[in-house]
């Protein structure tokens, strides 16, 4: 079929492989005979298998050339070249997997072969490809990435330094080995080079038994290089040099800081992102002096605060609740920024929920409306499961956008605008452990924008009494554009149970709620059945509550099951029973 594709396997030093084809039958066939290629040789054999397979490769390549798909323009192709290059976790793939792509057609070829950005990144383990994508990247620039003490990156770097190739950026990790460390050295005092990318990893240096990146080995001339085109910064697991350091002069755009062994004081770090303006994504991981960021002894004022006009994703991790209040205390960002904000304490009690929801809401106004017009839209209440046992946690997630029905179900966190992730160590005593319920209190009584939630989702892992009826109406029920809900497994029951406890014909609870979905919830036929699981929904309890809806002049008009058990086959004829018993009560 022409539509479909023969991707052959291929490597990068064929780069006229139809050519050397012909080349070489031309050349060839005429010896057969005098070299002895005769049937039943072993050599002749070999030669015919390697006409076939090159034939073979040359009509693939003639019936791809008719399929839409390598019409695509180079624009596009380049794309689809640069997510080939790399796994799941974003990883460079080794050059002869990713490159096999590139030998679906000759025009595919040819527009990889002329895409100097393919050819950038520089892997170790095979010399020969290097020095090839070296000579493709055409002197844009080179990325060298080296990991620990591995020395078939020696000979890259020699030829680096012989041809005065252009540095662009420079990957180690757990670079150790001396001989690596004096010809990175080497390289960058014969052509100083003009970093865009930058990203330490637990640089060691010999003469010291932690990483680091001040004055020493490495170091020394890293720091002495040209960082004004210094764009994007990782540091991770390193000692740093804060005061004067021209590592952070450039106009960095992305910057990454993880468990430093040398953490910034608060004023360190206040002039080092003061140097940063045009700073689209911050990643902190662990990355402050928690007695330092603490300390009751200071003040916030104005002159402290930075306002990050282009930020887009900010990340911050950190095992104190303290200092994520100190730190929001010092910057505002734009409420469309992804945030996504982290910490695990050892004692639930010390967590600052109010100070850190009221630091917090500086960047999201609660009197004003921002980004498309509206404030928060849609709340995913759920717990994650952590892999250490003795973790017990709370995950919070907040969207502008509406996201309705199933498709919340499989809503990605990660791109939501607010994801708070508390966790905490669980006590020996269950008394000891903060409550859900207080959780919901300190933020909704807090300055976010959540009166315009529209949908909200109970979701995976709450347990039976983590959100109890009455706070489901006090809380979720006041809320006068809620119109969707989804319960999950536990929170199910204890949502239509709410009810019970307003009167039938009261209207100010959930007054526009319209849809709900039932997910992953236990179903039973009804509710004098003895199940042993307490959360199971009876029907005719669901049967209940719609009615109730309909009477007191808020009918639910959609109503859905989501993987739920005890249903099977039945799903259906369920829901329209339910749904009968709510057009019954209208007839009546």
């Amino acid at each position: 079929m022409q539509g479909e594709l023969s991707l052959k396997d291929g490597v990068a030093s064929q780069e006229e492989n139809y050519e050397a084809t012909e080349a070489h039958e031309a050349s060839t066939s005429q010896y057969d005979d005098a070299r002895g290629l005769h049937p039943g040789t072993g050599a002749f054999e070999q030669n015919l298998s390697f006409h076939l397979e090159a034939r073979t490769l040359m009509m693939n390549s003639e019936l791809n050339g008719f399929a839409y798909i390598t019409n695509l323009p180079p624009e596009v192709l380049i794309q689809i070249f640069l997510l080939a290059q790399r796994d799941e976790s974003g990883n460079m793939l080794p050059y002869c997997q990713w490159t096999r792509l590139t030998h679906v057609n000759r025009r595919w070829r040819a527009v990889a072969l002329n895409s100097p950005g393919l050819w950038m990144e520089l892997q170790s383990g095979n010399p020969s490809w290097a020095r090839e994508a070296i000579i493709r990247s055409k002197r844009v620039g080179v990325i060298i990435n080296i990991s620990g003490k591995n020395l078939d990156y020696l000979p890259i770097l020699r030829f680096i330094v012989m041809h005065c190739v252009p540095i662009r950026g420079l990957r180690l990790f757990n670079a150790s080995d001396m001989k690596i460390v004096n010809t990175i050295n080497m390289i960058i005092a014969k052509v100083p080079p003009r970093f865009e990318i930058l990203d330490l990893e637990g640089v060691a240096s010999a003469a010291y038994s932690h990483p680091r990146i001040d004055d020493s080995h490495v170091s020394t001339d890293i720091v002495r290089a040209n960082y004004q085109q210094l764009r994007c910064l990782r540091l991770v697991k390193c000692f740093i040099y804060w005061d004067s350091n021209p590592l952070f002069q450039g106009a960095i755009t992305h910057f990454t800081l993880q468990n430093p062994h040398s953490k910034p004081t608060r004023k360190q770090f206040l002039l080092i992102l003061k140097q940063m303006p045009y700073l689209k994504y911050l990643d902190l991981d662990h990355a402050f002096s928690v007695v330092d960021w603490t300390s009751s002894s200071w003040n916030y004022t104005h002159e402290d605060s930075i306002y990050f006009a282009h930020l887009r994703v900010l990340h911050v991790h950190s095992r104190s609740s303290l200092d994520i209040e100190a730190f929001f205390h010092l910057i505002t960002f734009p409420p469309e920024a992804i945030v996504k904000l982290t910490f695990c304490v050892k004692d639930p009690t010390s967590l600052e929920l109010s100070s850190i929801i009221a630091a917090v809401s500086r960047s999201y106004p609660m009197h004003q409306n921002f980004g498309n017009g509206t404030h928060f839209s849609t709340l995913l209440i759920y717990q994650p499961c952590y892999i250490e046992a003795p973790v017990y946690g709370f995950k919070l997630t907040l969207s502008t956008s509406s996201i309705f029905g199933e498709k919340l179900i499989s809503y990605d966190p990660d791109d939501a605008n607010l994801q708070i992730d508390f966790s905490w160590l669980k006590q020996e005593s269950s008394a000891d452990i903060l409550p859900i319920n207080h959780i919901l209190d300190t933020i909704f009584s807090g300055s976010l924008p959540l009166r315009d939630i529209r949908s909200v989702f109970f979701g995976w892992g709450l347990e039976p009494n983590d959100i109890t009826s009455e706070k489901t109406m006090d809380t979720f029920g006041r809320l006068a554009q809620l119109d969707s809900i989804i319960t999950s497994k536990h929170s199910s029951k204890p949502f239509l149970d709410a009810f019970d406890f307003v009167h039938p014909t009261d209207q100010s609870y959930f007054p526009k709620l319209s849809s709900i979905c039932l997910y992953n919830t236990k179903i039973i036929k009804s509710i004098m059945m003895h199940v042993p699981n307490p959360a199971a929904v009876p029907i005719d309890l669901l049967e209940n509550w719609l009615i109730r809806r309909y009477e007191c002049g808020a009918e639910i008009k959609k109503l859905a099951f989501s993987d739920c058990h005890g249903l099977g086959r039945e799903e259906d004829v369920l829901k329209e029973m339910v749904l009968g018993a709510v057009r019954r009560a209208k007839m009546k």
